[in-house]
């Protein structure tokens, strides 16, 4: 979906701190993830703080033990985008499960070792799609478990 109107894109980022940035970013991103769409909803911090921002969410394609998984995700990109980090999830369908690790939470937020240096270097939101994504390939954990019916056929995802 890299074809968004532009109406959208300023309804959606009027109130970012670097809205041009902020739309090149997410337009170059749904150009290279296909299974991405850009939408808009409330997110709520740890702390109770409820805000309207942006996020990408859909399926992400990721290789696990020489297969290829569409993996659904959920990437909110906070106000201040990108002085400050995206936050992650993974969101698990209804036949799957998170798989609990030092790669994911068990709300399914993705922890990444890019996400502690990103106020420092600034990443793109491109680059850190592809750095994670190789970072996952190599992962002993994978995201999420396929939960099918019948429970004795769980297999990683």
């Amino acid at each position: 979906m890299a074809d968004i109107p532009d109406s959208k894109l300023k309804r959606y980022f009027s109130e970012y701190a670097h809205p041009e940035k902020t739309k090149k970013e997410v337009v170059a991103l749904l150009k290279s993830y296909k299974g991405l769409q850009l939408e808009q909803d409330t997110y709520e911090f740890h702390n109770g703080f409820v805000k309207r921002l942006a996020n990408l969410r859909g399926t992400i394609r990721v290789g696990f033990k020489g297969l290829t998984y569409h993996i659904p995700v959920c990437i909110w990109l906070m106000d201040t985008h990108p002085d400050h980090a995206p936050i992650c999830y993974v969101k698990p369908t209804a036949d799957m499960k998170i798989n609990i690790s030092p790669n994911v939470d068990h709300t399914g937020k993705i922890y990444s070792p890019y996400l502690p240096n990103w106020i420092k270097v600034k990443y793109s939101l491109v680059f850190f799609f592809l750095s994670n994504i190789l970072n996952w390939t190599k992962v002993k954990h994978s995201l999420v478990f396929l939960f099918p019916s019948n429970i004795l056929n769980w297999r990683a995802c």
